[in-house]
């Protein structure tokens, strides 16, 4: 019996040990599990939703939408595929939601990530014989030697002498040379200054051969040679299935696509979107063909070209006696707010007309109605472009909006909405 009892209490103190120990070590790992990473936002601005998902609704304080914006702090609760569940503090509250991954950076990630992903771009790009031809800076740098058939996309585009919206008009015969919609051009050089993007063109006018710089978002490649390009970035680019700001990335195996500077690629397509310019491009990755869109102005275009370091210090401030005028679609002049998945800033631009407002993309869709009447946008009415879609060769934005004191969301005709610079 005695040694019955022994043996019992053997194996109740074994367990009992065993228990503490596992309890002990429980708590020890949960303890440094407690300690949440700290993330920061790359992005300009940054959606928050109330799930992992671009289906969900974006998280609202007060009525009004929650942002992230550039340089955030925000503790990483958790990750569900492409989204972080983050908590941070918004005018003094502190929120918990989801946002995409991609735009959040782990701080204790920081300098691993910049030496694993950055790639020096003052000798990664193409250079000529001499070693002093080499890009120091992507954001200000000419490529010559290009020879691309394009058309002017704007209703009347300025040509400058230089690559700034302050340098003097072409003029031939002393007037003022704009280019009309649909003018065959020939792009011969691509040149960025501070971040934009000018093309050097070559063009027939009243019969005479003229040259000059027009801005690149109101001239469109016809693509009918092969056109190459390079990417042009710090660190990798995304790459998205459909032109826009969305999540709707390029998957393969499990992650999504990123390609890093100095990639080679083809240029397939050229569109607009959310207002800004998107290149369909082509590439080799991992031993497949992968396409998808990017910003045309992370490619730097190429045929047998050659790269030419430049220091240039020209003003590109807004020219306040530029007196381009534009078709709504293209893209805006100078890069607009935007808000990952979304959230452009844009106005109204119907003259003395009212823009109808519908629940579906879609002229058969039905208008969207407060209080029994239909919404209808007048002229210079300020809306958030959350998204857009493709209905029958026509896009919508789907786009959100002050009405009454109201906020409303539905679509409307995306070539009647201007972004906001």
């Amino acid at each position: 019996m005695i040694d019955s009892m022994k043996k019992r209490c053997g194996i109740v103190c074994a367990i009992a040990f065993f228990a503490i120990v596992f309890f002990l070590g429980v708590n020890n790992v949960s303890f440094a599990d407690s300690v949440s990473p700290q993330g920061v936002v790359v992005a300009d601005s940054l959606n928050v939703r109330t799930g992992p998902g671009t289906s969900y609704d974006q998280l609202k304080y007060n009525d009004k939408y929650v942002y992230l914006y550039k340089d955030d702090v925000v503790d990483i609760l958790g990750e569900e595929g492409s989204f972080y569940k983050v908590q941070f503090v918004y005018n003094n509250v502190t929120f918990i939601g989801y946002s995409s991954k991609f735009y959040i950076q782990i701080k204790s990630e920081e300098s691993v990530e910049t030496s694993a992903t950055a790639t020096p771009t003052a000798t990664a790009l193409p250079s000529t014989t001499t070693s002093t031809n080499v890009v120091k800076d992507i954001n200000s740098c000419t490529i010559n030697g290009l020879k691309i058939d394009a058309k002017v996309t704007a209703s009347a585009l300025n040509v400058r002498t230089k690559a700034s919206k302050t340098s003097p008009q072409v003029s031939y015969k002393d007037e003022d040379v704009a280019l009309v919609k649909n003018t065959k051009v020939v792009i011969t050089k691509q040149k960025i200054v501070k971040g934009v993007v000018w093309y050097y063109i070559t063009f027939t006018y009243e019969g005479t051969k003229l040259k000059g710089y027009v801005l690149s978002d109101y001239v469109k490649m016809t693509l009918s040679t092969k056109v190459k390009g390079r990417v042009a970035v710090k660190n990798k680019l995304i790459v998205r299935k459909t032109a826009g700001i969305s999540d709707d990335y390029v998957w393969f195996n499990d992650n999504v696509v990123q390609i890093p500077n100095n990639k080679a690629v083809v240029v397939k397509k050229e569109t607009t979107a959310n207002c800004k310019k998107w290149l369909l491009i082509s590439f080799s990755y991992k031993s497949k063909t992968i396409k998808g869109y990017v910003l045309a102005n992370k490619i730097l275009l190429s045929r047998d070209v050659t790269f030419v370091s430049e220091e240039d210090t020209t003003s590109t401030t807004k020219d306040s006696t530029d007196k381009t005028v534009v078709d709504p679609t293209p893209a805006p002049t100078s890069t607009p707010t935007t808000v990952t998945g979304g959230g452009i800033l844009g106005r109204v631009s119907t003259g003395e007309q009212t823009l109808r407002v519908r629940v579906k993309p879609g002229t058969d869709q039905k208008v969207l109605e407060y209080k029994g009447n239909q919404v209808k946008l007048a002229d210079q009415h300020l809306v958030n472009i959350l998204g857009q879609e493709d209905k029958d060769g026509t896009m919508w934005y789907h786009v959100n909006f002050d009405f009454e004191d109201t906020k409303l969301e539905g679509y409307v005709v995306a070539s009647y909405v201007k972004c906001e610079e």
